[in-house]
This record gives C-alpha cells, structure tokens and sequence, in this order.
C-alpha cells in the first residue's frame, strides 16, 4: 500500500488561489462561453498542477498562471500582446493581494507575460505553466510539437492524452449546455 501523498497545496495556498480566480473571473471580458475562459483555465490547473508533482515545480504559481493567463483577452481570436496586457494587471491589480514570495511573483509574471510567444524554458514552474496551456491547444484541434514543450512530463504521451481527455469531456458538457465548440485549425500537412 503506498503512503498517502502530502497535498500539494497548503489551506493558504488555496485560498491565495481562489482570490486570484474570483479577481480573474470578475476581470475577464471573454467570458464563460469562451474557449479562453474558466473552463480552459481549469483544464490548465489541472494540466499544470500533475506536471509541477512531477517536474518538481512551484504548484502555487502553476496554480495561479491557469487562472490569471488570458484575463487581459478581450475576444477569442488572435491576440498575441494579451499576456503582456495580463501580465501588467496582474503585477498591479492583483499582485499586493496574493502575499507572494519575490521569486514566485517573478514566476508568475514571467509565466504569463511569456505564454503568447512560443518559446520555452529551462525553469520547471515556468515550463509547466506554458506546457500545460499549450497543451490544452487541442481544443482548437492543433497537436502540440514536442518542441515547443519545456518539460519531460508535458512530452509525454500520458500527459498528452489526459489533454485530450479532459478536453473531451469538457466538449461533451458544452454540447449538452448548448454551447458552441471551438472551430478547428486547419494544421499543416507534413
């Protein structure tokens, strides 16, 4: 029998986590119906947070990067300056409310003022904020390049078809709520 695992968020640490979501949630212009939204946010969380266990990475950070990434979008379509625009707010808006560490709130900044730009990065709680929005790009029907994923975990295909999964599920609820489901991008033939 293996031992219980020690939670990988503290009671602090969750309650920090929902003040930045109810801030993202009220701040956010996109909405519930968007495939920007909370329900991709959780997705991200979900993502992120398996990952940092793995990776060794901050599960705050991570935990706070899935909500707070896209609230400065202000629709669905192509907006590559939103985390720079997420970024500032959160640095003013919500930063002096989350009691941070320096080192945790630079994560976080860096996190989501970098996630629109496709790079990657040696640092794991970076890495697993980035991988863990890039691979919820399956919603959109893209498949990520192993490439453009920072960490071991992200590459894995485990983690890849939990994606999927959860992105499955999450179609299958849309569509009994009636709401619409992303468009495809067409992807490039090889």
């Amino acid at each position: 029998m293996n031992p219980p695992r020690k939670p990988l968020l503290n009671r602090r640490e969750r309650t920090v986590i929902e003040l930045a979501w109810e801030w993202s949630t009220s701040q956010t212009q996109v909405g519930a119906k968007s495939i920007h939204g909370p329900v991709h946010w959780r997705r991200v969380a979900r993502l992120g947070l398996r990952m940092a266990r793995l990776e060794g990475a901050d599960a705050l950070v991570v935990a706070l990067f899935a909500g707070c990434h896209d609230v400065a979008r202000v629709h669905d379509g192509k907006d590559m300056k939103h985390g720079p625009r997420a970024a500032a707010r959160v640095q003013a808006e919500l930063a002096p409310r989350l009691g941070l560490e320096p080192r945790q709130l630079d994560a976080l900044v860096l996190a989501i003022q970098g996630h629109t730009e496709g790079r990657v990065t040696a640092d794991p709680t970076v890495g697993c904020c980035w991988d863990a929005d890039r691979l919820d790009l399956v919603r959109i029907g893209f498949t990520v390049n192993p490439a453009l994923l920072s960490t071991a975990a992200a590459r894995t295909h485990e983690m890849q078809d939990a994606a999927a999964r959860l992105w499955a599920r999450d179609k299958r609820l849309r569509k009994r709520a009636g709401l619409p489901n992303p468009a495809l991008v067409p992807q490039p033939r090889s």
